[in-house]
């Protein structure tokens, strides 16, 4: 646990790609609220599904916990005994995380910004035994739970929270086959999802995306990056890192960005410092 450390991370249409911008996730939050497949998908997720839909780091598969949710995700993804992740809310975050708040990445500086917070010192009991049935705990304890990963995953999660009243969680896992990777396409399509994975879910979700990807050395779509809050380090870069350093960076005073970052991009962190500030934040306790 890093003491006193402030971490300031800081109708359907298919086969098309826009560029990310903050009034473009509020037409697509905008539209889960009143579509018929947002419904839909909700049924198939409760009926213990598998669903695929675009998030703003490429395409991801959600199903409910519990042994019948893993064994699903095994089957689609081809896979076993590896763990999977959690699909988190706020209200997720603290239940999991023992009453620790979570990021609100909302502001127009961080709307795109997906993360991956994995923990184990910080995980509760309960969550914990809940989600060993899932195989959704690491072979240290630890926990990895996405969040801000896109309005058509937050409203589903958000609406599985009001159903279960807590009491079931959301896996989540990347939208490819165990072993082959990311996608390797320019842009974010359906079309470079593999047709094998494609095949074994219950439903997919295809709308104009959120986003443009950013690509790996191997020309790779990037997953979410992923932040260890035991080592206040980040395990994996991903998309949109320039950010999420920034927000990393800020620490414990605002004027922690160093010189020679580009100007544009500490004054950009500075105007949002008061909101970084009530993102996230480690309080030591002993």
């Amino acid at each position: 646990f890093c003491g006193a450390f402030v971490a300031l991370l800081a109708s359907q249409q298919a086969h098309t790609t826009i560029a990310f911008s903050p009034a473009a996730i509020e037409k697509v939050r905008q539209w889960t609220l009143s579509s018929p497949v947002i419904d839909a998908a909700f049924d198939v997720l409760c009926e213990g599904g598998v669903i695929l839909s675009p998030t703003n780091v490429g395409y991801s598969l959600i199903t409910l916990d519990g042994k019948e949710g893993a064994a699903k995700f095994d089957h689609v993804k081809g896979r076993e005994k590896k763990p999977y992740g959690v699909l988190g809310t706020e209200t997720t975050f603290s239940r999991v995380f023992s009453g620790l708040k979570a990021p609100a990445l909302r502001n127009d500086f961080c709307s795109d910004l997906c993360l991956s917070f994995v923990s184990s010192e910080s995980v509760s009991h309960d969550a914990r035994e809940q989600l060993k049935t899932s195989r959704a705990v690491g072979p240290s304890g630890e926990v990895a739970m996405w969040i801000n990963i896109g309005p058509i995953f937050d409203t589903l999660v958000e609406r599985v929270e009001e159903k279960y009243e807590g009491k079931r969680l959301v896996l989540i896992t990347s939208g490819n086959i165990s072993g082959r990777g990311n996608p390797a396409s320019s842009t974010f399509s359906i079309d470079a999802v593999d047709d094998e994975l494609l095949d074994r879910v219950d439903m997919t979700i295809d709308i104009p995306h959120l986003s443009d990807p950013e690509l790996d050395d191997d020309g790779r779509w990037y997953s979410a990056p992923m932040f260890d809050m035991d080592s206040c380090t980040f395990r994996r870069v991903g998309k949109h890192m320039e950010n999420a350093n920034i927000f990393g960076r800020v620490g414990e005073e605002l004027d922690a960005i160093e010189e020679e970052e580009e100007e544009e991009s500490k004054q950009q962190a500075l105007k949002h410092g008061q909101d970084l500030k009530l993102f996230y934040q480690y309080v030591k306790t002993s």
